[in-house]
């Protein structure tokens, strides 16, 4: 290698960089650098710009103040509360004749715990109810048990100072209130005296919103940031949802003439406390209340309406809403009533974006403390939640939780420890876990609480009088409240091509699609949901009419229908739900299996013939499908197909309205 040496009159074996042109030529060159460096930044800048991922964005967006006051929501002409269009048709669910121990129809409701009969746990600062204790009788009991229960309890707490304080036959639930010094000896001797009604008895714990306030440094971001990395607009193009998918939502309150929300898109509203369907909240809650807008909101990232000149969108535009206000009071009974009702009007999803209320206790708690908490805490009211998701489970309703914004160990919470169940954790723009969002899953202790993980952070959606979240006026735009809709509309729009898809299915879709979450963080959180795969995986196992009408042979196997099936007693409903399979052995025969899901959890099968033709098949069944140990038996009935507008083989049911898809299984999906 050469080597240049200098003396210090400037002689060496190098000329100076701008030698032989002299200054300006020096200067010239030296302009020139500062050009190619300031090109050099902007470069730079651009791909930051291009960097999905580049946190601070999000928090310099400006929007223009037309997003949050569309035309028409003028102040002085817009009401200063919502006007609520729904009909007021009160549930009338009261027995005509309580008797002596059932609060009458103007007492029955779920009253308010006095401060100073609030209990709170000093380690964890969970809070629950020192004077009252809930239970839940079994689904199957009818009103003259439900009434026997009532006497029987008088019978053994005779005194004015034990009380049932509401009950609620449409749900199977009471409440009562009994001394705060007894409340533990009552709780665990009460099912040891009335032994001949099925029941459980659990606290009346408290809850609070899932919602995580903003921070003041935070600004709104840019609109719809979300939808991208979860695959939304490629999901939109396969299907946007249905109607027949009813989609339950239990908050606080909600604006139901949202333009997002209102008309036909509402089905079956009820308020809890006011067993009616009145969903605004009391007068004199204002704008800025969380309790009011924390219900649209997250409403509305699920299912709000898509391509109507307004807002955004939810994931699930095209499917209905049953919107179920519990409203500020938030205590365990008031929750159960109102999931109770959703399973009972049919709701296909759930969400709820609820959690517990903790004190600065549970995060001085250890990791290890966190999870023998779990393990051996509040077992009653977790007995009680897995028989409520148990009958969730039966009946295909998916519920979706928020795993709560404290960064704990999810499972602390009772409710969110049921593995039928979805908890989602929240992602911020980074796509990395939301430093608020709690977590669940630790490979080497064998739990695996966060089902599923989602944006959570900077989130749009639409806030009362018609609005929606600004910089202005609503601070709230972070939460897994606002992760769990976005799971719960992307369930939804599984369940639109496939309602028959199990809870244990549709867990295992979304995280076998999902994308890792990366980050030292990423592995205690759920994979990030993909919409769009997941989509694909159900697609991918259904059967396809040009196929199948060419190629016979592609209707071996075994397929469920994409329908549930009403069981009928006497030509009526009775409540039962099964699911229907055909295991096609060749292609002129095969057997019909009825599986009674909700009920005895037995086949019932009978033979079926195939006769094809040049646009269809037809589907014969032989006899009456029979269990060996039941008496009753399904009916004969016969099948015949068609393509279906997606090019899916429909399978409608001769002389009924019932059709459905068929979808390829490995086995029966038995509970």
């Amino acid at each position: 290698m050469k080597k240049f040496t200098f003396d210090s009159s400037g002689g060496s074996g190098h000329q100076p960089f701008w030698n032989p042109w002299g200054p300006w030529g020096y200067l010239w060159r030296f302009l020139l650098f500062l050009v190619m460096l300031f090109l050099l930044f902007v470069v730079l800048s651009m791909f930051r710009k291009c960097d999905s991922k580049n946190f601070k964005e999000y928090e310099k967006t400006e929007i223009p103040d037309s997003i949050y006051n569309p035309p028409g929501t003028d102040d002085d002409k817009y009401p200063a509360e919502p006007i609520d269009t729904i009909p007021k048709n009160p549930f009338e669910k009261d027995f005509d004749d309580p008797g002596p121990h059932l609060p009458d129809s103007a007492h029955n409701y779920i009253p308010p715990v006095e401060p100073g009969d609030t209990i709170t746990d000093p380690d964890t600062g969970r809070k629950y109810a020192g004077d009252r204790l809930n239970v839940i009788l079994d689904s199957k009991t009818d009103d003259s048990t439900f009434k026997r229960w009532a006497e029987e309890f008088k019978k053994f707490y005779p005194g004015d100072e034990y009380e049932i304080v509401y009950y609620n036959p449409l749900t199977k639930t009471l409440q009562i209130q009994v001394p705060v010094d007894e409340r533990d000896t009552i709780k665990k001797e009460l099912p040891t005296k009335i032994t001949d009604i099925s029941f459980k008895v659990f606290d009346e714990s408290f809850y609070t919103r899932a919602a995580k306030p903003s921070d003041p440094a935070f600004e709104v971001p840019q609109l719809c940031w979300y939808f991208a990395p979860i695959q939304a607009y490629e999901a939109w193009e396969i299907t946007k949802g249905s109607s027949d998918v009813r989609v339950a939502v239990i908050d606080s309150y909600f604006d139901a003439t949202h333009t997002e929300l209102g008309g036909t898109k509402i089905s079956s509203p009820y308020n809890v406390p006011r067993k009616n369907t009145d969903l605004r909240p009391p007068s004199g809650i204002g704008e800025e209340d969380g309790m009011f807008f924390h219900g649209t909101m997250v409403a509305s990232m699920a299912v709000a309406k898509q391509n109507n000149s307004a807002g955004a969108s939810g994931i699930a535009p095209d499917c209905t809403l049953i919107p179920i206000s519990i409203g500020d009071y938030m205590g365990n009974l008031a929750m159960l009533d109102a999931i109770l009702y959703a399973i009972y009007q049919e709701a296909d999803v759930i969400n709820l974006s609820i959690g517990q209320m903790w004190g600065e206790g549970a995060s001085e708690l250890s990791l290890d403390e966190q999870i023998k908490f779990a393990e051996e805490e509040l077992l009653s009211e977790q007995d009680v939640w897995d028989y409520v998701f148990g009958m969730a489970d039966e009946r295909n309703v998916t519920i979706v939780w928020a795993a709560g914004n404290d960064n704990l160990y999810t499972a602390m919470d009772a409710t969110k420890r049921n593995y039928n169940t979805i908890k989602v954790s929240a992602l911020d723009p980074d796509l990395h876990k939301a430093y608020f969002s709690d977590y669940g899953n630790f490979k080497d202790r064998g739990v695996e609480m966060s089902t599923i993980s989602a944006p959570g952070m900077f989130m749009f959606g639409a806030m009362p009088w018609n609005t929606y979240v600004s910089n202005e006026g609503f601070k709230v735009s972070h939460g897994t409240s606002y992760a769990a809709p976005v799971v719960t509309g992307a369930v939804a729009l599984m369940k639109s091509i496939d309602k028959s898809l199990s809870n244990k299915e549709i867990i295992q879709i979304l995280q076998e699609t999902g994308k890792p979450v990366e980050g030292p963080e990423g592995s205690t959180i759920g994979n990030m949901i993909q919409i769009r795969d997941a989509l694909l995986r159900i697609k991918g196992d259904m059967a396809k009419g040009d196929e199948v009408m060419e190629d016979h042979s592609k209707l071996k196997g075994l397929w469920q229908s994409t329908e549930l099936l009403k069981q009928y007693t006497g030509g009526k409903p009775n409540g039962n739900m099964c699911r229907l399979y055909f295991r096609i052995d060749s292609e002129t025969s095969g057997e019909i299996i009825y599986y009674t899901a909700t009920s005895t959890k037995k086949e019932y099968t009978a033979p079926i013939s195939l006769k094809w033709e040049s646009s269809k098949v037809t589907i014969t069944q032989q006899r009456n499908a029979t269990c060996p140990t039941d008496r009753l038996g399904f009916m004969t009935c016969s099948f015949s197909t068609s393509s279906d507008s997606k090019g899916l083989l429909l399978v409608n049911l001769i002389g009924d309205d019932l059709k459905f898809n068929l979808r390829r299984v490995k086995e029966i999906e038995k509970e």
